[in-house]
């Protein structure tokens, strides 16, 4: 008989190094690579970008969004089911990028970071994916303060996790760490 540990299980079986409980209390060897508050505010602007140039386009198309020329100013106006349209493509989109095997939208994928479940590491799925998004965007969309705050509390949070990430039970962390 040898005394030598078995190989560990493949990542999608439950990888050790993902597995950690409270903050602090890390197993020797774990990943706990939490992705920077900078690399998910860039990647936050370029899902922006990757979102709002194809919903301006509908919007357009739908005729929710109007170009209005008063005295040579150009000024737009927007009817409200922009904001459903805009709010319903968000959730889709994390449902679907966030969700994935992968965890990272379009955005997160250009800045190396992905989105994981907090206690074994592997994907959330579409729903809390989706759940995870509509707490980011409702925050903003009813209160600005608090919405701020949660965009900005990985900064001072020890697993660098907003309230939103704590509410699904996730982590951003960099991609192949």
């Amino acid at each position: 008989m040898s005394d030598a540990m078995p190989p560990p299980p493949p990542a999608e079986e439950g990888d050790e190094r993902w597995r950690y409980g409270p903050p602090g209390d890390t197993p020797p060897g774990a990943v706990e690579s939490h992705a920077a508050w900078w690399r998910r505010a860039v990647a936050v602007i370029l899902d922006g970008l990757v979102l709002g140039a194809p919903i301006a386009l509908i919007g357009f198309q739908l005729g929710l969004i109007r170009i209005i020329e008063t005295d040579n100013i150009v000024n737009y106006e927007t009817e409200p089911e922009l904001l459903i349209l805009q709010f319903l493509a968000a959730m889709a989109y994390a449902a679907l990028m966030d969700g994935s095997a992968r965890g990272a939208t379009v955005g997160k994928m250009a800045m190396k970071i992905q989105v994981r479940d907090a206690q074994v590491g592997g994907p959330i799925g579409p729903a809390r994916a989706a759940i995870r998004r509509l707490i980011y965007l409702g925050l903003f969309s009813l209160y600005v303060l608090p919405g701020a705050i949660n965009a900005l509390s990985p900064l001072w949070d020890k697993r660098s996790q907003a309230w939103h990430d704590k509410a699904v039970r996730s982590v951003v962390l960099n991609a192949g760490a």
